[in-house]
């Protein structure tokens, strides 16, 4: 499995075992803001047994808590 996919409160939210922009094993999330998709690296890694980890661990409270950070740590950064 490379990908798993929840149907929230927030909408869908896409968490992808991958690569970030450096090419180093990461894990991503992907969900909606307003109509547009947003994609962000939640956590890279060293190793991919340590991504693989992460991926494994990942599940549907915890993306949602990752998303609720994202959306507002993105509102605080607009209001700076």
């Amino acid at each position: 499995m490379f990908a798993k996919l929840y149907e929230t409160s927030e909408g869908q939210i896409l968490v992808k075992r991958g690569t970030n922009p450096d090419g180093d094993p990461a894990v991503n999330i992907c969900f909606e803001v307003e109509g547009v998709v947003r994609c962000e690296t939640l956590f890279a890694f060293e190793d991919n047994d340590k991504a693989d980890k992460c991926f494994e661990n990942m599940n549907e409270p915890k993306a949602l808590d990752m998303v609720w950070l994202i959306k507002h740590r993105s509102k605080e950064q607009e209001r700076q």
